[in-house]
């Protein structure tokens, strides 16, 4: 909506806001925005200003649903799809970030910005085929873009273009003389090439130019004189960060130490390292950059004559990148790694091969979860090379089959799990059944499937949450209350479980008691709008209608052409 078609007021509340967050001043701005938007629920600058206090004050979910509300307001807006999906990308979430990025590239295809945007997500995500497709197509629209060639630089660095990256490097510098990140790509890229000479030329040439060091030029500097095989002079830039954020600097420090014959100290910084990794998780970043730390501290071990440890290290290094034990799609030259650990210490084959099939069944479940199926197949193709039989591989494929809605042949899978020998669980086999029997409507074969499930683990409160469904499925309410009352005696802080016995309370016409689940979870989650629906809807049903259309009111803020909230607000307006 246009600035001029707001109440006065709102655009004085609006305008004051605007100082306030220029200044900093986040949390005064956000009480202004409230009543500049409380006073004009549909005023466009002011919910989007909003959603910026709300990313800067990392209040992340809110900060969604005030751009979700932009863009139901104006779906041809593509400035809002893209700054929703630049948002989405900054906290990890990119597979809902590339769904904006696109449907604003079918507002606006020959925009610079969306075209920058696909290429920058697709290069963070290593899919460079498509990168390249979007960056190609910006350059073509327009070719002194820097932002373009600078991210099309790194794409090609990251593919093992140097040429390409530093043609385009010498586009960029064209474009933005003397900018630090073009020069530390092309620090880089020379870093690859093996010529230090020139990786030592553009750091000393930084005081220069008047560019303010960070902690990746003393890394890039470092590894130069490391790979150079000159450690003092390594020691000398690595160490100098008083207060070193990336994990990589005492990587590099621990292995230059090593180098100089001293255990001690390279140990030292081999465990600092993964300290600041903190994880030892197969499926996050941080597991995936352990695994090359590990497989050094292993030798280093072995050094100093600890087999044991040496063992457990290189045994968790082949559980996070079980790339690693056989070399494959393993980037090692790049890694440098201290040695080969495999070779030292000799592990039993049996043992690497049946850790290693951990790492990526667990991997492959990680992706599942998070929605990357191709990336999950390609993972549990893996899992197959290196054991066929194992009934893990085939519940796996279950779970990709029922996770993207092929319950038929997830249910085929199941079975092929629960008729191998190893690696089969009975509790998870039962799980996935009743998941994939609900979706058919095939309510006493998936009760039958939960019951067993939970006798295998009658603590697991997601298991009663699913109970509880499908009684309530089967119109069985009274079992679908006291299943979701013990899921909630289980996980009291689960406030999903709460608007659940709410949607069962109503069935039995039980308002008051689902009112106060729908207040309890609003108190928590203030823009929680499932909660305002059921509530609006249990208010509308006590006949309460100036209650249910102030909460319908609120659904409509997230859902604003949602025909069925329209209607209800339509029902409910005047009584």
């Amino acid at each position: 909506m246009p600035l001029f078609a707001q109440s006065p007021q709102a655009v004085v509340y609006y305008q004051q806001a605007e100082t306030l967050f220029e200044q900093d001043k986040d949390t005064e701005a956000l009480a202004l925005l409230h009543k500049a938007i409380g006073d004009s629920p549909q005023y466009e600058q002011a919910i989007l200003l909003r959603a910026r206090c709300y990313v800067e004050m990392e209040q992340t979910e809110r900060a969604i649903q005030d751009f979700k509300v932009l863009t139901r307001l104006s779906p041809k807006n593509s400035y809002y799809w893209l700054e929703k999906g630049t948002f989405l990308q900054q906290i990890g979430d990119y597979d809902n970030a590339e769904n904006d990025y696109l449907e604003a590239y079918n507002l606006d295809s020959t925009k610079i910005e969306v075209l920058n945007a696909l290429g920058e997500l697709y290069q963070v995500t290593e899919l460079y085929k498509d990168a390249l497709k979007f960056l190609n197509k910006a350059v073509a629209i327009d070719s002194k873009t820097h932002e373009t060639h600078y991210t099309r630089a790194w794409v090609y660095y990251e593919t093992k273009r140097n040429d390409l990256a530093l043609a385009d490097i010498k586009v960029c510098e064209g474009l933005k003389k003397d900018d630090a990140n073009t020069l530390r790509l092309k620090a880089l890229c020379f870093l690859k090439q093996k010529k230090y000479e020139e990786v030592f030329k553009i750091f000393d040439g930084f005081a220069d130019k008047k560019i303010k060091f960070v902690e990746e030029d003393f890394l890039y500097w470092g590894m130069a004189y490391y790979d150079k095989g000159d450690y003092k002079n390594a020691l000398f830039y690595l160490e100098a960060p008083e207060t070193p954020t990336l994990p990589d600097l005492p990587y590099y420090i621990g292995k230059a130490y090593f180098k100089q014959g001293n255990y001690k100290k390279s140990l030292e910084k081999l465990d600092s390292t993964l300290l600041m990794l903190k994880t030892k998780d197969v499926a996050s970043m941080e597991g995936e950059l352990s695994a090359p730390v590990y497989y050094d501290r292993a030798i280093v071990h072995q050094k100093v004559g600890k087999a044991k440890e040496a063992n457990a290290d290189l045994l968790q290094a082949c559980y996070l990148t079980p790339e690693i034990a056989a070399q494959k799609d393993y980037d090692g030259e790049s890694i440098s790694l201290l040695g080969d650990a495999l070779a030292l210490l000799k592990p039993i084959k049996n043992t690497i091969d049946s850790i290693c099939l951990k790492g990526y069944q667990d991997r492959a479940e990680a992706l599942v979860l998070s929605g990357d199926v191709n990336r999950a197949w390609a993972e549990v193709k893996k899992c197959e090379d290196l054991d066929s039989l194992h009934a893990r591989n085939a519940w796996l494929r279950a779970k990709i089959y029922i996770i993207t809605g092929k319950y038929t042949e997830g249910l085929k899978e199941l079975n092929k799990s629960e008729a191998l020998p190893k690696g089969s669980s009975i509790e998870e086999i039962a799980y996935l059944r009743a998941i994939a029997y609900q979706e058919l409507g095939e309510m006493p074969k998936a009760k039958q499937a939960i019951e067993t499930a939970m006798k295998q683990n009658p603590q697991a409160d997601i298991y009663k949450s699913l109970w509880a469904d499908i009684a309530y499925e089967s119109n069985n309410y009274t079992e679908a209350t006291e299943a979701i009352n013990q899921a909630i005696k289980s996980q009291p802080q689960n406030l999903g479980y709460y608007i659940q016995r709410a949607i069962y309370l109503q069935a039995t016409a039980n308002y008051e008691p689902a009112i106060k689940d729908c207040n309890k979870v609003i108190e928590a989650e203030p823009d929680n709008a499932e909660a305002y629906y059921q509530r609006g809807l249990a208010y509308k049903a006590t006949k309460r209608y100036k209650e249910a259309l102030a909460d319908f009111q609120k659904v409509q803020q997230y859902a604003h052409n949602d025909a069925e909230i329209n209607d209800l607000i339509r029902d409910v307006t005047g009584k």
